[in-house]
């Protein structure tokens, strides 16, 4: 509603203003004496009432315009950031691995306003300068009219100059384009080349490579430099050019009507020229400026058209229910998946395995071995190739995508926290939640006290982002997003390397809550700490080469032996020994058989 009444002010402004100018020539020529541009004498005194009339009425409007296009544009605004934020939350790893967490910042918070005033002139300008446009070249031809002197031919010739001249600055924008994206691509080349130096720069003093980085750099920024000056002086070029058109055609027009001026012309005619040139020659040249701005800022309004038009690459099925899982259990059945888009290399070939209900299994193998990879179809961020993922004895895709993770939750290796209090962040997964049910959960996974201690109420202990930071200890947010996780009363609870950054005494209060929960909860996790693995989990599978190739208990594993979690125990037990050290034992002297026996010296006062 605000878009459109401003648009329909706009409107009635551009049309008003050039029907005003024209009361003007008709007054002038009502003075003379002489018939204005219709042909007809007027009442000179009625005609500078209504110029009086309208040119107030202008500029009342005028400003109502400015101050609705103002709140629409707000309002454009605000939306657009709001559809933005909730589609990238919708987007896929496909689209998130592409597009970084910065940059997201940086086109929701920066690049949205230019798309928002791109958006709007878009629309807006068919009907708000089409109007007076319309209405002003009217205008223009009945004062050429008047002219008696100039041939019809000339006429159509003066007025096609109005509007092929403009068209040449338009052309003119897309060179200035052209040159402008050359100094992105020249900036983007630099910052990465400025990345290799600020990555590592006391490395860079190590190996004495000073001298080349000191090149390196020096060659982006002239490079930079030369882009720049190009693309500035064709932009001044343009600019100069479209500033003067006004000024190029009024010149042109007025000379020739001055040849062709005879007694009878009025006078107003004259001015009609005047005035209406540039406001034919006006919205014209607002067009051509507005498309070299749009050719100049592309590169930063196209992220936002690609996150609104980005489709998810998962989405509900078509038959898709919200189903409650009774049956905590959850199945692979000759999965076959790899990475799209190019579905390539196989990560996972045919693998099979139903994991035990209510009971913790780790997923052990190598990096790369495919194990985050099973995570990840359990919630379904991605779909195999072939096979089936079951959970519940019912196909993933059967659930909704919302039931599915209300029940399926993940805890992953760095959960996110928001700035902000402890309830806050609890808020994050239930909305209404209660003091109580935090409380709860909080002394269910035994951080409560710890957290009494850090501050005597708990609930408002500023959290911070970033790991490492903040009052929170890396175990106590690990044991914090835990109970953050079970506040969701999971039926599968998926642990991505739940060991990560916890200190001793916290790992074993992490494995005692852990076989808790597996009481009541499917666990399945991920991790690399063999020694966490044996103490906590019923059940371990080893991945390897795309397949599960070992599955068992922790303890039967290790006495089968020679599996991969025996060879990692092994390998964890080597790197911690050093009975595998070979330690050269050196023979020390017989200090009593090679000195000689000091000689005491007698006591004071003693005889010898």
């Amino acid at each position: 509603m605000p878009f459109l009444l401003s648009v329909g002010i706009g409107a009635l402004v551009n049309g008003l203003t050039p029907y005003t100018q024209q009361v003007l020539v008709s007054l002038t020529s009502a003075l003379e004496g002489k018939p204005g541009p219709g042909g007809n004498i007027v009442d000179p005194r009625m005609m500078a009432l209504l110029y009086a009339v309208l040119a107030v009425v202008v500029i009342l409007l005028s400003m109502a315009s400015k101050l609705i296009t103002t709140w629409s544009n707000e309002r454009m605004l605000v939306t657009l950031r709001g559809l933005l934020h909730d589609r990238m939350l919708l987007l896929g790893p496909i689209f998130h691995g592409k597009v970084t967490g910065p940059q997201l910042v940086q086109i929701i918070n920066n690049f949205s306003a230019g798309a928002q005033f791109t958006l709007r002139e878009i629309l807006a300008y068919p009907l708000t300068r089409g109007v007076g446009l319309v209405t002003a070249g009217v205008f223009l031809a009945d004062n050429l009219a008047a002219f008696a002197g100039i041939p019809p031919f000339m006429r159509w010739v003066l007025l096609a100059l109005v509007v092929i001249i403009p068209l040449i600055g338009w052309k003119l924008s897309g060179v200035v384009g052209r040159a402008f994206e050359q100094v992105r691509a020249e900036e983007a080349a630099f910052a990465d080349e400025l990345g290799n130096s600020t990555a590592q720069p006391l490395e860079v003093q190590l190996m004495r490579a000073h001298a080349q980085r000191s090149r390196s750099i020096a060659e982006r920024l002239t490079s930079v430099m030369r882009a720049k000056l190009r693309a500035t002086l064709r932009r001044e070029a343009a600019q100069q050019f479209q500033g003067s058109m006004s000024t190029i055609l009024t010149t042109v027009i007025l000379i020739y009507a001055a040849f062709s001026f005879d007694a009878s012309t009025p006078v107003g005619a004259l001015l009609g020229l005047i005035l209406m040139v540039p406001l034919v020659v006006g919205p014209i040249q607002e067009l051509v400026t507005f498309f070299t701005g749009l050719s100049v800022n592309w590169p930063m309004i196209r992220p936002v058209g690609e996150i609104i038009d980005a489709k998810p690459e998962i989405e509900d099925a078509a038959a898709a229910r919200d189903i409650a899982i009774t049956q905590r259990s959850a199945e692979l059945k000759n999965v076959i998946f790899g990475y799209p888009p190019a579905k390539t290399p196989i990560i996972l070939n045919g693998v099979s395995h139903k994991f035990r209900a209510d009971a913790i299994t780790a997923i052990v193998g190598g990096s790369g071995s495919g194990k985050s990879s099973i995570m990840r179809l359990l919630v379904r961020l991605y779909d195999p190739q072939n096979g089936d993922v079951m959970l519940g004895g019912q196909p993933v895709a059967a659930y909704t995508l919302e039931s599915l993770r209300r029940q399926v939750v993940t805890l992953s290796q760095f959960p996110l926290m928001l700035l902000g209090s402890l309830r806050k962040n609890f808020e994050l997964v239930k909305a209404d939640i209660t003091d109580d049910e935090i409380t709860a959960a909080l002394r269910r996974v035994g951080v409560w006290d710890a957290l009494v201690k850090i501050q005597g109420n708990p609930l408002e202990i500023p959290v911070t982002q970033a790991a490492g930071t903040g009052t929170l200890s890396g175990g106590q947010r690990r044991l914090v997003a835990l109970a953050r996780a079970l506040v969701l009363n999971p039926a599968i609870l998926l642990l991505d390397e739940p060991s990560t950054g916890v200190d001793v005494e916290s790992t074993s209060r992490l494995v005692s809550v852990l076989k808790e929960l597996a009481r009541d909860v499917t666990i399945i996790m991920v991790e690399h700490d063999v020694d966490f693995v044996t103490a906590v989990a019923d059940e371990v599978v080893c991945i390897e080469n795309g397949g599960f190739v070992a599955t068992g208990s922790p303890q039967a594993l290790l006495a089968q032996g020679g599996n991969l979690f025996a060879r990692f125990v092994d390998a964890r037990r080597r790197a911690t020994s050093t009975e595998h050290l070979d330690i050269e034992r050196v023979p020390l002297p017989d200090i009593a058989k090679s000195s000689p026996t000091p000689k005491l010296a007698p006591p004071m006062g003693g005889k010898m």
